[in-house]
């Protein structure tokens, strides 16, 4: 009883009162309509009852049928035109034109095309001059035509079958009207008024027909597995709409104006259907069309919504890919700054920590010179050994960080001193002109001591190679050694390596077939 009472609350009080009217209006237009054909010479109750039957056909179809109002009201006009058609003298004229413009705007309700503006403004003197059956013919024929010019709409066919309907039967009857023996009025009466009452039972049928097409049509706008990004999306609409001419414009912020997605300007005062779309009360971009199917609200909305996601993911991407770009610049900083201070700490080690303690194993040595008291000269011994042990630690941990200033050709005298202390063999070997940045050669410099250790400590190798060449845009750096092979690319070390390229706009190459070698490729703008 609660849903009851709440949907009873929903139901606008003014709708309720203008239905109740509209009903009892036409309870008493068919109760005058009975009561004149009745009275009619000739008349029974099957021919009133048929006659009864055509006008509230078309009024209740447009009742019941979905759709656009308008559309509705002129075949709700038909019905009306066809009851009163007994007691007003112009309301048989009405009718004919009515349903001319009726079938003419299926199922937009409204003309879309200059050919249906031409045809409703013939119908129009049809609903004041009585027209020849041949005319009248021929305009139903016209109507027939211009929707099977436009088939591809959905429920076109029922404005073709209508309309050649109509005009098949006007055309026969105006020709057995020539031949008056062989003509029956009522015969050809009750001909049309079958043919009338089909096409206003047929009026519900194809709206609903319609609608449920446009919601299928509406799915697959936003179903379509090909909808990526903005070109896909165009494509996949010019397809589903039947739209040849469709095309998406962008809302560009800093231009304040729409271009297409190739930058190309939007008309300024666009020749077809202009729908825009928007984000909250932002712009965010149009559509250009000529589909019909877009004044279904459905199909819009879908169309809207499909459009809307398209462009703020476009939007969203640009804005991501900015960050990333700020994030890659920042961290590129931060490694270069971290470099440089590792530099720079590895520099004042070797002079200030290192120089001194091989001074002071210089002095222990010569005191231990003097072997008078061998107690003390075997305690300084002793010392004189840590200080040398403190010193080689102390130079192997700064042994992997390259000199402080590098760039412009001082990688590969770095490298070679890096490779002096290698227990297995190093050559190193470089192309002329091979040189970069300081941050260049500061990376491939890590890149090259991680590949010489690992090579060293993993790969059982006996000979290392490093060459370093250059193009135009690169410094390369490849480390090669004869070891085992079989190193991962996806190892922490390696890993890491990458990770350091990468944020200087580098990248690394890893080929280590098992048993073969490996060999690893740097590659960093110069």
């Amino acid at each position: 009883m609660s849903a009851i009472a709440a949907r009873m609350g929903a139901i606008n009080p003014s709708r309720v009162v203008g239905l109740v009217a509209g009903a009892i209006g036409v309870v008493v237009l068919a109760g005058l309509a009975a009561q004149v054909d009745a009275a009619a010479p000739g008349a029974s109750v099957a021919t009133t009852a048929l006659d009864l039957a055509v006008g509230l056909a078309f009024i209740l179809g447009a009742a019941l049928a979905p759709g656009p109002w308008r559309g509705r009201a002129v075949m709700a006009l038909v019905g009306v035109a066809w009851l009163a058609a007994p007691f007003l003298p112009r309301a048989p004229l009405a009718y004919q034109g009515v349903l001319a413009v009726g079938l003419t705007i299926f199922p937009t309700g409204r003309p879309r095309a200059a050919t249906a503006w031409l045809l409703v403004g013939l119908a129009v003197p049809v609903l004041l001059v009585p027209a020849p059956k041949p005319l009248l013919a021929v305009l139903f024929g016209a109507v027939a035509a211009h929707a099977a010019a436009r088939a591809a709409s959905p429920g076109a066919w029922y404005p073709i079958a209508a309309g050649i309907g109509l005009a098949t039967g006007l055309a026969l009857s105006w020709f057995v009207e020539l031949q008056p023996d062989r003509y029956d009025p009522l015969v050809w009466q009750v001909a049309l008024e079958l043919v009338l009452l089909a096409i206003a039972i047929g009026f519900a049928v194809a709206m609903r027909a319609v609608v449920r097409a446009r919601a299928g049509l509406a799915d697959e706008v936003l179903g379509d597995d090909r909808l990526v990004g903005v070109d896909g999306l165009a494509t996949v609409l010019r397809e589903v709409l039947n739209d040849a001419s469709l095309e998406l414009f962008r809302w560009d912020v800093e231009g304040q104006a729409y271009v297409g997605l190739h930058g190309n300007p939007a008309p300024i005062i666009p020749a077809h259907g202009w729908m825009v779309v928007r984000d909250r009360a932002e712009p965010l971009g149009a559509v250009a069309h000529r589909a019909l199917a877009m004044e279904e609200p459905a199909i819009a909305v879908a169309v809207a919504q499909a459009v809307r996601l398209a462009l703020l993911n476009v939007r969203w991407r640009a804005a991501l890919d900015l960050q990333l770009a700020d994030l890659e610049e920042a961290r590129g900083r931060l490694l270069a700054t971290t470099d440089r201070e590792r530099a720079a700490i590895a520099s004042r080690l070797r002079d200030e920590v290192v120089g001194p303690l091989r001074r002071a194993g210089a002095g222990l040595s010569a005191a231990t010179a003097d072997e008078a008291n061998g107690d003390a000269v075997a305690a300084l011994t002793v010392a004189r050994q840590e200080l040398e042990a403190a010193s080689d630690e102390i130079l192997d941990l700064v042994g992997g960080v390259p000199p402080a200033r590098l760039g412009d050709g001082g990688l590969v005298e770095a490298i070679r001193d890096l490779a002096a202390g290698s227990p297995v063999p190093v050559s190193v070997s470089s192309a002329p002109l091979a040189t970069g940045t300081s941050e260049a050669e500061t990376t491939l410099f890590y890149v090259c001591s991680e590949a010489i250790t690992n090579a060293v400590k993993h790969a059982n190798a006996s000979q290392i190679t490093v060459a370093i060449s250059a193009d135009p845009r690169l410094l390369v750096a490849q480390v090669s050694d004869d070891g085992v092979g079989g190193a991962s690319s996806s190892g922490t070390g390696i890993q890491g390596l990458a990770d350091r390229l990468a944020a200087h706009g580098g990248r690394l190459r890893v080929d280590s077939p098992p048993g073969a070698g490996t060999t690893l490729t740097a590659e960093i703008p110069r």
